[in-house]
């Protein structure tokens, strides 16, 4: 077989290398959504055994937990997102304009994550809200990762920026 014959039958066209990618994507995605499931479920089983719920007036319960995972970053390398951080100087006040937004860099691991959250929702009858959290001077002010918020602030500290899923069910 001739070099040429070897490369046109493992050529393969720039949708096929794009669906593949997409495909890994998508199954990474689900995977991290399971890792987070079963530690979101350890969390919500932890709070009832000690009593941590509220009791509704139909004698139901609730329980909620805000889970940012177990390691650095893992919610947002889970779902295929990247930070994006624009401050905007403004010389006539000591608070300058911060836009915050994550990316979704990997649409296929951001989709595959998302589906199993939904999965999970659905099955489970759990509500499920995926969410950033800020803690600006003892402030803590919340927004959609993916669609991202502008506030006034003195100055922005990375480390105070969480991603997480904030979830709670009713039993």
């Amino acid at each position: 077989m001739s070099l040429h014959d070897r490369l046109n039958a493992v050529t393969k066209t720039k949708e096929e290398v794009r669906d593949a990618e997409y495909e890994e994507g998508y199954e990474e995605g689900i995977t991290s959504a399971e890792i987070c499931i079963n530690y979101i479920q350890e969390r919500l089983m932890d709070k009832v055994k000690h009593g941590e719920y509220t009791e509704q007036f139909n004698g139901k319960k609730y329980v909620e937990i805000f889970y940012s995972g177990e390691w650095i970053n893992q919610i947002e390398n889970g779902m295929g997102l990247e930070l994006s951080v624009n401050i905007v100087e403004n010389l006539r006040s000591p608070k300058n304009l911060v836009s915050i937004i994550y990316n979704i860099v990997n649409q296929g691991k951001y989709d595959g994550f998302v589906h199993k959250m939904f999965e999970f929702s659905l099955q489970e009858e759990v509500s499920f809200k995926i969410l950033c959290k800020y803690n600006y001077l003892d402030e803590v002010f919340e927004f959609n990762p993916v669609v991202g918020t502008q506030k006034n602030l003195c100055f922005f500290q990375k480390r105070k920026l969480t991603v997480g899923i904030l979830c709670s069910v009713t039993y």
